[in-house]
This record gives structure tokens, sequence and C-alpha cells, in this order.
């Protein structure tokens, strides 16, 4: 690699960093994604359990 090409890299792969870390921290903690996902199952009044995931599943192999 010529010298310009080697100056250049790191600053490549601080922009690829900085990009990643931006995307990383804009996405939501586990805690805040189960509990907006807590919140749209009460919304939906829909509960499935087990009995009935395999029952559906099951209905679907007849």
């Amino acid at each position: 690699m010529s010298a310009p090409n080697v100056r250049r890299v790191p600053a490549n792969h601080q922009a690829y960093l900085r990009a990643t870390l931006i995307d990383i921290a804009s996405q939501p903690t586990v805690d805040s994604f189960m509990e907006q996902a807590r919140g749209h199952v009460a919304a939906s009044g829909v509960v499935l359990n087990t009995a009935n995931l395999f029952a559906a599943r099951n209905a679907d192999r007849r």
C-alpha cells in the first residue's frame, strides 16, 4: 500500500466505527424493548400460551 492509502485507512475505519456505534446507541435497550412489547400485548388483548401455539401449529399439519 502506498503512503497516501495508509493514511486514509484509519479515517475509513474511524468513519465505519463511528457509524456502527451511532447505530448501536440508537437502538432501544432490552428493557425498553420488552416494556414496549408488553405494552403492545396489553393493548391487543391477545394472550398466547403454549397450548394455543401448539394447537395452531398442529392445525396447519392436518
